[in-house]
């Protein structure tokens, strides 16, 4: 189900990112950040296929997909103007699922291994959800006309 939401969830992205301007040059960093984040997450789930299943490498595997996943909705979040209070609320909702899901599979899986796997989405959604709220890195660059075709 998993393989074929990641491959399902590519065919919306032209409707998730709602961004007026979708060249990477003028975006704000956080936008770049959450972009390598990305990159790198793929890489890594890549690499983590080709390796046995072990309980750190399964667990890797399942943070590192929870990133793949948040990245479309961070996109979607990202790409209309919002508050601090709402990006606070975004961010306490989808840790509040993450902790929530690790709760419920504590009975079978071994609570020193996905504790510290938990600062994997929390660092992805501490930077891109909160990051705009506590720095100026949100801030694009001019854009000009010839981009926007106004």
């Amino acid at each position: 189900l998993a393989m074929g939401a990641a491959v399902v969830v590519l065919f919306f992205l032209p409707w998730l990112d709602k961004h007026p301007i979708k060249s990477w040059r003028y975006r704000s960093a956080i936008h770049r950040v959450s972009i390598l984040l990305f990159v790198v997450v793929f890489f890594v789930l890549g690499y983590l296929g080709i390796k046995p299943v072990t309980p750190v490498n399964a667990e890797l595997g399942l943070r590192c997909t929870e990133v793949y996943f948040l990245f479309f909705v961070i996109l979607w979040f990202s790409s209309r103007p919002r508050t601090k209070a709402f990006s606070f609320l975004i961010f306490a909702i989808w840790m509040g699922v993450i902790i929530a899901y690790d709760l419920v599979r504590l009975a079978s899986v071994d609570a020193s291994v996905v504790w510290p796997g938990l600062l994997i989405p929390f660092i992805y959604l501490a930077i891109t959800v909160l990051g705009p709220v506590f720095t100026n890195f949100d801030e694009e660059k001019a854009v000009p006309e010839r981009v926007t075709g106004s």
